[in-house]
């Protein structure tokens, strides 16, 4: 095998030349997003109670009720709670091919519905996590060292 190979350099160097051809045009058809989707397929229900409330009467009054009520949405992967003393913060996790704006739509839509069903002393919101914060803790780079910025900045 590596006799024949030795016999046939043409041969060994149309084909290395060929797969390094492929791979320079399959590089210039891959696609690179500067910015790509960072969304998270979460969002999060934030309750407020009254200032005297003990987690029972929170997740009772107030956190059963609105996992009732979003549990029929579309796209829902798992819903996890959790109560503490005067607040409850519900997340509602999405599956990976749904669409975020619809589906935060649908999710205010039952929440303000069941919300106007809960005692006056809760407060309900829910939050979307920004992309754009996000964005800014992928990556921190920080260059010091010695001359002018110009310098550094070829470094």
């Amino acid at each position: 095998m590596i006799r024949r190979i030795i016999r046939r350099p043409v041969t060994v160097f149309m084909l290395i030349a060929g797969l390094c051809l492929l791979g320079g045009v399959s590089l210039r058809q891959l696609p690179i997003e500067l910015f790509p989707n960072t969304e998270l397929p979460q969002l999060i229900i934030s309750i407020s109670g009254p200032s005297n409330a003990d987690p029972s009467y929170v997740e009772h009054y107030a956190v059963i009720p609105l996992e009732g009520a979003i549990t029929g949405l579309e796209n829902i992967e798992r819903i996890e709670s959790f109560v503490s003393r005067r607040n409850a913060t519900i997340y509602v996790y999405y599956n990976q091919s749904s669409r975020q704006k619809y589906d935060y739509l649908k999710l205010q839509d039952r929440v303000a519905a069941a919300a106007a069903q809960l005692d006056e002393s809760f407060q309900v919101f829910v939050v979307k996590t920004d992309p754009e914060q996000l964005s800014n803790m992928f990556l921190s780079f920080q260059a010091r060292g010695e001359g002018g910025l110009d310098q550094i900045r070829t470094v």
